[in-house]
């Protein structure tokens, strides 16, 4: 062996270059020889993600991933500060087509809800404008329902007509008619809110039609048959 392989060091791996990223002299080395390794280095960026030496630069890292990072990032999507990252990553890549649905269908997890519902905010409108029939059936789902007016709440007056139709599903009625409330508390005041949420109130139930006032001859003052055009009694023409 000659001296130059002797003296030559081992390829750093990816666990040491992702392990370097904690430390200040070897960090900006380490993220331009990570950036260019690919796909094949996002779970491992996922792994680090809750440290918080390192989640800052890994989530950086994710986000210039693409596409390819979502599934392992919305994985990582919980309630800690690696899910925080995991959300500030997802917001960076962008691709609202694929992001969105993933994120209402979280939205009925414990863990995940919290950062989904933050994101999808964070999409907002016109983002959000092709979503809002998927939020409002998915205000029937008593998993995501609360999370679901939250964004719902967000998108604001385009989402009033759908909530309005979803106060006549018993299902939705409570989260659409607080959401509505919440838009615009001075047409949808808490008195229509504690009236169209009354569980006597059904919002399906049309009212009596006016019933017609009874008709008198104005001869004899005898009842007058509806529909009849001469008193029964004294023979006299109606008015």
């Amino acid at each position: 062996m000659g001296l130059f392989g002797l003296f030559s060091s081992k390829p750093e791996s990816i666990d040491d270059l992702i392990q370097d990223l904690g430390m200040d002299a070897k960090r900006g080395q380490a993220i331009g020889k990570i950036s260019k390794m690919g796909a094949q280095v996002i779970p491992k960026l996922v792994g680090v993600l809750g440290d918080a030496n390192r989640q800052a630069y890994t989530a950086a890292l994710l986000g210039d991933m693409g596409e390819p990072a979502i599934p392992a990032l919305m994985e990582a999507l919980d309630d800690t500060s690696r899910g925080t990252y995991a959300r500030a990553a997802l917001k960076e890549i962008g691709k609202p087509n694929i992001t969105i649905p993933l994120l209402i269908e979280a939205m009925g997890d414990k863990i995940k809800q919290t950062n989904a519902c933050g994101l999808l905010n964070d999409f907002g409108m016109p983002t959000l404008q092709p979503y809002i029939p998927t939020l409002i059936e998915a205000l029937g789902d008593k998993s995501k329902q609360a999370y679901c007016a939250i964004v719902l709440k967000g998108i604001g007056a385009p989402a009033i007509p759908p909530l309005l139709k979803a106060t006549s599903d018993e299902n939705k009625r409570m989260f659409a008619s607080i959401t509505l409330n919440k838009i615009d508390p001075t047409k949808y005041t808490d008195q229509w809110l504690k009236e169209i949420t009354s569980p006597t109130t059904s919002p399906t139930v049309k009212p009596n039609p006016p019933t017609q006032n009874p008709r008198f001859c104005g001869y004899c003052g005898a009842p007058a048959t509806p529909g009849t055009a001469f008193c029964m009694k004294c023979g006299k023409k109606l008015d």
